[in-house]
């Protein structure tokens, strides 16, 4: 995890994040067309065909690091703010070309501003990538469960990024003149704000006025650094105090999912999942369950005993598998099928 989350989250959760080893970033694994129910990814760009909404004290944060191995993405952060793209108080947002970007990940999408494409490509900002970048994979080890859990983390990290952004604003004494540009009466709505329509979709006014920087236009560099410094200081406990009730709401649901990941109970009875995407490849079924960027490969005549699984107790399925089939499924292999969300509890 990137700054000030790692250090967040474990102040979370009980125990260790997921390792996520299948969503391999050096050998892209969306590029294998096999692995994939959509078209695979272009090799060159992987899921950097995303433009990242970096909030203040994170660019403040890369700002002031003087580590040569992060000089590249610090002097790309230095262009980015002072280079005329899209900047707020509040951080950066996506670039406009970015929210008419057809084919994530596809060839011909455009590659993230921070994306350096040599040696196979890499991210010049990992160490101080944001919520989504730093919650998202193409694959999940505990499949489905693991899809869930990080999404839950990805929601509550947004909401507090943002938050956080909005409070650094605050600690640094922003005019009420600034922040009624910023947030301007009739759009109480964080989701309609100025400064919330310009981090999530790249809409900036065609010019942003001088007095909503508050006095700091021609010191951004400095005004993301104090960010960093106001960030700095927040505990865990203070960073979600500033996301309000929502953020308590978020924080309960990735804590509920994180212990659905780690207890790995298998729900009895069970019943096959009828919503899934499948076609035959040779002696084997190709299938799509939760993601269309997760597909597994499963023998034909061990897809067909699934449909056993018909609500009665999986220990009287199993063995109707077992000697109709002649498969064994053992415990391990049961769980994997319902993580993957190709098995699906009867009672639900």
């Amino acid at each position: 995890m990137p700054t000030y989350f790692g250090a967040w989250i474990a102040q979370i959760l009980p125990g260790p994040l997921p390792s996520e080893t299948e969503a391999t970033c050096d050998k892209c694994a969306m590029a294998d067309p096999l692995r994939v129910r959509t078209e695979p990814f272009d090799s060159g760009l992987k899921c950097c065909a995303y433009d990242p909404e970096l909030p203040n004290f994170l660019i403040g944060a890369m700002l002031r690091d003087r580590d040569p191995q992060r000089s590249d993405g610090v002097s790309r952060m230095i262009a980015r703010v002072t280079g005329g793209m899209p900047v707020t108080p509040l951080g950066l947002a996506a670039r406009p070309r970015f929210t008419e970007n057809p084919g994530f990940g596809r060839r011909g999408n455009i590659p993230c501003y921070f994306f350096d494409p040599t040696d196979g490509g890499r991210c010049t900002i990992w160490t101080y990538r944001e919520a989504v970048c730093s919650t998202w994979f193409c694959k999940y080890q505990q499949g489905e469960r693991g899809f869930i859990f990080w999404a839950a983390l990805r929601r509550l990290l947004i909401l507090v990024q943002r938050s956080v952004a909005r409070k650094c604003l605050l600690a640094l004494d922003f005019s009420p003149e600034a922040l009624a540009i910023l947030f301007p009466p009739g759009e109480s709505s964080a989701g309609t704000t100025v400064a919330s329509r310009v981090l999530r979709f790249g809409q900036l006014p065609k010019s942003l006025p001088t007095a909503a920087w508050s006095g700091w236009k021609d010191r951004k560099v400095d005004f993301y650094r104090r960010c960093a410094e106001v960030a700095d200081e927040l505990s865990w406990a203070e960073a979600l105090a500033c996301a309000g009730s929502e953020g308590e709401v978020m924080a309960t649901l990735v804590e509920e999912a994180y212990s659905v990941l780690c207890g790995r109970e298998i729900p009895d009875p069970l019943v096959r999942d009828t919503a899934i995407d499948y076609r035959l490849d040779g002696d084997a079924m190709l299938v799509t369950t939760f993601s269309s960027y997760d597909r597994m490969s499963l023998d034909l005549p061990l897809f067909d005993a699934l449909c056993r699984f018909d609500g009665r107790p999986s220990a009287e399925v199993l063995a109707e598998i077992l000697e109709q089939d002649g498969i064994e499924l053992t415990t391990d292999r049961l769980l994997y099928l319902v993580e993957q969300g190709l098995l699906k509890s009867a009672k639900t």
